[in-house]
């Protein structure tokens, strides 16, 4: 057994056949396969699942009794194994208002370097907020009044029990701005109260009892007093003296800074809009707006917030070392600011700036945006699994993506790749391909071969006809024209960012939608569409299944609810869910299993229902021998047979066969799927449709797809096209989908 490689045996999880693999350490290992074939099963439920129960293994016995058990992966050894770090394939949820800067580290280094080492200014005055010692005060008072005559006072906590106590050292006092000897009747009730320590004429011979009488000052009232200019009518204060950091003008001092207070979701929060930025008292940036006068560089928070990231560290390059009371805390932060960004930038995604909200993204800056942060800290010794690391980005995109994972590897890291990207498997040091189908039939390790596009079949060319957008504007993008061919596959592909959502979503889905120009000067169409439809990605939960995906379990809830036994029980439609209702498992509210109370571990099977999510109730009620839980256990070409007698439900399961996804369980959970099948999913209730005439606009169709079943999927494309059902936009970088297409827009 080779200490070089992480040696598997009699790997079971899922659908794998008891396999034996050997991975090699401090290398690129591609595993690749069609879809289902067990990519996921072998990454993610055996060698992840066990890196994370080794770790917790490690831990103390008090800790380990707070977090639910780990089971062991069904195999039967792993030897030479590492701690694991994994970029899901999943789409990740961000928060409505997450920007660049909070879903990295970015955003927290900025933060330390604004609070600790930032200038300090008055946000009223615009003056610096820095403690002066007497020397300073008394020599900047000599060069600014000269023979002008100054009171010194000192400031009292509050009004004295007993007045003539200060007769025998002082003479006058002053209440609320205003003078007063100690033998005039003083007012009863004041906010302010100061004894008068001098009051002299400021000339070169008097320089030194002025110092003196600022320090005297500054002594007796506990670190404050306050320098006023004498006139006979009034006193004008001209200065606040602090032992603190205040401003000289109105004595205004920032009190226990810390990173938390530029957290606009923290203590940085503006107190009118609480953080959420569509208010005038913070001009949108969700900021209390006196942390505006604190800056770097001359940069305020908001100012550094919309910086180009490229433009951070040339800002930055100019700090000089040791900042006033950081110490070195300044060239520390700077680097890790640096670095950060550094990541971003080789990605790509110098352009962006830290307050850009990720919903304004592309699908592939939120890609590299993950991958960015999972790599940032240069660690060594780990795994490192990247599952479907290429999804919505180009080939160039997966260029820099492929730069870094070489510097993981250098740094002695061991990297998976689940992927089909032709760039990640030729740059692979091993490549492993399971196979040879997907489900039941997969699962097994199979002698890998180069897998390249398959070659175009030879198309009998034909006229097309177009419609088309005029004088297109909208972000980045300005476009004379832009034409899409009716009944045929059009393709729109570019580098991440470059537009195509902008045009596809922000414009032509737009003003179809509303039937008139959006973001355009006109929309030229020889006909309506009889329907319009966009298609995209989104986040799955632990509750969404295949039979809901596919649009199919409202019909089977009111199937069983129609059943005389379900109506003599009392049962309704609505308890053969898992959102509510009677009938699901109350202990696991129909999820089928237990999350684990640490976030990034795997949950656990309900001991309940034995993860069948329903109560015994519910699955007493039968249909044709099964119950709920059976006709969910059943898989897609099952059910396809099972419910044959039922039209529009065996149209969209045939369908679902013909996409190459009859071995799904039809209560499987969405996150139990490969990105592949979801997105194959995603597809089957608009591409079932008995509608002609329709628009379908497809954010990446091929997103996580192994060549095979591209091929598959462009036959459906084309039959629809060919059926005149459909006319297709297809938001895409796939080559094979590319060469397949009618009609292609490249940005």
């Amino acid at each position: 057994m080779s200490m070089s490689k992480i040696n598997i045996v009699a790997a079971a999880a899922n659908n794998l056949k008891h396999i034996n693999v050997d991975i090699a350490r401090n290398a690129i290992t591609a595993i690749t396969g069609v879809s289902g074939a067990g990519k996921s099963s072998l990454v993610n439920d055996v060698i992840l699942r066990e890196s994370q129960r080794r770790f917790l293994q490690t831990m103390a016995l008090g800790m380990r009794k707070h977090i639910q058990e780990l089971r062991k992966p069904k195999v039967q050894s792993i030897a030479n194994l590492s701690p694991a770090l994994i970029l899901p394939q999943a789409a990740v949820a961000f928060p409505p208002h997450a920007c660049v800067g909070s879903i990295t580290r970015l955003g927290e280094y900025l933060q330390i370097l604004f609070a600790s080492c930032g200038e300090r200014l008055c946000p009223q005055h615009n003056l610096p907020t820095q403690a002066q010692s007497s020397s300073q005060v008394a020599a900047n008072l000599l060069q600014q009044y000269p023979n002008k005559t100054l009171v010194v006072a000192a400031q009292l906590a509050s009004c004295p029990d007993d007045w003539q106590a200060l007769k025998h050292k002082y003479l006058r006092v002053i209440v609320d701005g205003k003078l007063y000897s100690l033998d005039d009747d003083l007012p009863a009730t004041g906010s302010r109260y100061e004894v008068v320590v001098d009051a002299i004429k400021v000339k070169p011979s008097t320089a030194q009892r002025l110092e003196r009488s600022i320090q005297q000052s500054t002594m007796l009232g506990k670190g404050f007093s306050r320098i006023y200019l004498f006139a006979p009518s009034q006193l004008t204060l001209l200065q606040h003296c602090s032992a603190q950091d205040s401003c000289p003008r109105c004595g205004f001092s920032w009190q226990g800074l810390e990173y938390h207070d530029f957290d606009r979701y923290d203590r940085g929060a503006c107190p009118v809009c609480e953080g959420k930025g569509s208010c005038r008292d913070c001009a949108g940036t969700g900021m209390r707006k006196e942390l505006e006068a604190i800056k770097i560089q001359g940069v305020s928070w908001s100012q550094m917030q919309a910086l180009p990231l490229t433009a951070i560290p040339t800002l930055l390059a100019k700090l000089r070392h040791g900042f006033a009371g950081s110490g070195d805390i300044g060239v520390k932060v700077c680097a890790r600011i640096k670095r950060e960004i550094s990541q971003l930038v080789d990605l790509g995604l110098g352009q962006l700036t830290a307050a850009r909200t990720i919903a304004t993204l592309s699908s592939g800056q939120k890609q590299k945006i993950r991958f960015a942060t999972l790599i940032s800290e240069e660690m060594s010794g780990v795994i490192y699994i990247f599952d479907e690391p290429s999804q919505s980005l180009a080939d160039q995109d997966v260029a820099q993506l492929l730069a870094k994972i070489k510097q993981l590897k250098q740094r002695s890291n061991t990297v998976l790749i689940v992927d089909h990207h032709p760039l990640l498997l030729n740059a692979a040091d091993q490549v492993i391909a399971l196979g040879p189908r997907a489900g039941k039939e997969g699962g097994q390790v199979v002698a890998y071969q180069p897998i390249k596009p398959s070659a175009v079949s030879s198309q009998v060319p034909r006229q097309l006809n177009f419609f088309s957008l005029t004088k297109v504007a909208v972000n980045n993008i300005k476009i004379k024209e832009a034409q899409f061919a009716l009944q045929a596959i059009n393709v729109v592909t570019g580098v991440s960012g470059a537009g195509k959502s902008s045009l596809v979503e922000h414009c032509l889905y737009k003003s179809l939608q509303a039937g008139e120009p959006h973001n355009c000067a006109e929309l030229r169409l020889q006909k309506n569409f009889n329907a319009v439809k966009l298609i995209k990605h989104r986040a799955s939960s632990s509750n969404n299944l295949v039979c809901a995906q596919l649009g199919i379990l409202p019909f089977i809830r009111n199937l069983f609810s129609r059943l005389r036994s379900s109506q003599i029980a009392g049962f309704q439609a609505k308890d053969f869910g898992i959102r509510g209702g009677n009938g699901r498992c109350q202990h696991c509210k129909g999820l089928g299993s237990i999350a684990a109370t640490v976030s990034y571990l795997p949950a656990t099977t309900c001991p309940v229902c034995a993860g069948s999510r329903y109560n015994d109730e519910i699955q007493s009620i039968y249909y044709r021998q099964r119950n709920i839980s059976d006709v969910l256990a059943l898989t897609i070409a099952e059910a396809a047979d099972f419910f044959r007698n039922f039209a529009k439900l065996h149209s969209i399961l045939t369908c679902a066969q013909g996409l190459g996804l009859g071995y799904i369980q039809l209560g499987r959970s969405l996150l139990t799927l490969s990105g592949g099948e979801v997105q194959r999913l995603n597809l089957v209730p608009y591409l079932s449709l008995s509608m002609s005439d329709m628009l379908l606009i497809i954010d990446e169709p091929a997103r996580g797809l192994h060549p095979h079943d591209v091929q598959r999927l462009c036959e459906v494309f084309a039959r629809l096209c060919q059926q005149k059902v459909a006319t297709l936009v297809l938001v895409d970088y796939n080559q094979h989908l590319i060469a397949k297409s009618d009609w292609l827009i490249e940005l």
